[in-house]
């Protein structure tokens, strides 16, 4: 079967074309062709009104607006129906069972949203950092992932396998390590090796970068 895509203004503007035709049919129903144009337009605003909802691939990475989550709730359980015969600690027990599914998901959302599955790793600084930007988080939230995220990283090797850094040295809990994954340190490693080149006329000047935890080992010059 193929399909057209309209717009929702162009919809609204049918269902109210549609319900303006079948208001006046309605004044001389007694005709059998006034029937025949309300039955229609009855079953033509039906079609629109609970046709299937579309968007833009690229909508669909955005985050929803207010009015698009309840769009979305209401379209999956406006035809959702509770046995009659249910009785209100049932109705209770299950709104409870429905209340506890959705904090649970909404923790785990907003664990995945910070944490460094998929992504480039963080240090815990950096972690910490984002997650004070982060005005959707209270700070009781905050918190409880914080602590999530510094209890890993304790059970984690102390020193990199790649490049050898100690993350337990005294030195470096005063003087954090420059990385990759910070822009400001990624800025200020840019400006000193232009400032290097400019003054020793190098040809190149570059950072070297530990493929694993991302942290500055060096710069690689062409002389």
């Amino acid at each position: 079967m193929k399909y057209k895509i309209i717009p929702e203004d162009v919809i609204k503007s049918l269902v109210e074309f549609l319900d303006d035709v079948q208001s006046e049919a309605a004044e001389t129903k007694n005709s059998p062709k006034e029937l025949e144009r309300i039955n229609f337009c009855s079953w033509a605003i039906s079609q629109l009104i609970n046709s299937t909802r579309a968007y833009k691939a690229e909508d669909e990475e955005r985050p929803a607006t207010k009015d698009e989550k309840w769009d979305i709730i209401d379209e999956y359980f406006l035809d959702f129906q509770l046995p009659e015969d249910m009785t209100k600690k049932e109705i209770n027990k299950m709104m409870n069972q429905f209340e506890g599914f959705f904090k649970g998901w909404d923790k785990k959302y907003k664990e995945t949203k910070h944490t460094n599955t998929g992504k480039k790793k963080q240090t815990l600084k950096q972690f910490r950092n984002n997650l004070l930007k982060d005005d959707e988080l209270t700070p009781q939230e905050k918190f409880e992932l914080y602590y999530d995220e510094y209890r890993k990283n304790k059970n984690k090797p102390s020193i990199c396998l790649s490049c050898g850094h100690d993350f337990d040295e005294e030195y470096y809990h005063i003087n954090p390590p420059i990385t990759k994954d910070d822009k400001y340190d990624v800025k200020l490693t840019k400006e000193y090796c232009e400032e290097q080149s400019l003054k020793y006329n190098h040809k190149n000047c570059k950072p070297l970068w530990c493929d694993d935890c991302q942290l500055l080992t060096g710069y690689l010059v062409d002389y």
